[in-house]
């Protein structure tokens, strides 16, 4: 039984051993799936990488290009809003001239504010009276004058002076054609 005893025994080891070799093949061929496996990950995360950077730099882009526009619909929005406002009447005085029946003339204010320490003069051809001046006139009010013609003159030029609501002194030279 001795030989018996070896040759079991030794049969047992060779199938140890080969199962042995058998196993670290199987790992050797795992290591070098998992080596390949491990190279294409690192080379599709490389490949993501770099196609996310060149994503960001393009949203880095497309976000520039929207605060430019942003910020030109904002100066646009602003000039818009200036214009709109230029484009309003301003409140003003504004005087407007008609014939009133017995000869007089009437200077009426149609604009939208008041005219304080209104005054009325003319050149030749214009005559005033005691309604000729007022400390105020409102809108729709009327001052009265006179006029003249000769023949051969030239027509005459009213001047109405006013306050304006600033306090400053202005004039409107009205030429009077009957």
């Amino acid at each position: 039984m001795d030989n018996y005893g070896l040759i079991v025994l030794t049969g047992i080891a060779t199938a140890a051993a080969v199962a042995g070799a058998v196993f670290a093949w199987v790992q050797a061929r795992a290591a070098v799936h998992s080596r390949e496996d491990a190279q294409l990950a690192r080379n599709e995360a490389q490949d993501a990488q770099g196609k996310a950077e060149t994503a960001q730099a393009q949203a880095n882009a497309i976000a520039g290009q929207a605060r430019d526009a942003l910020e030109r619909s904002a100066v646009a929005l602003e000039r818009a809003n200036e214009l709109a406002e230029a484009a309003i009447p301003q409140p003003q005085v504004r005087w407007r001239i008609s014939p009133l029946p017995g000869g007089m003339w009437a200077v009426k204010n149609v604009g939208d504010l008041t005219a304080s320490n209104v005054t009325l003069s003319g050149g030749p051809g214009i005559y005033t009276d005691e309604d000729s001046s007022a400390s105020v006139v409102r809108p729709g009010h009327a001052l009265r004058f006179g006029i003249w013609q000769g023949g051969g003159m030239a027509a005459p030029v009213l001047t109405v002076a006013w306050d304006d609501s600033d306090g400053e002194r202005q004039e409107e030279p009205i030429t009077v054609l009957s």
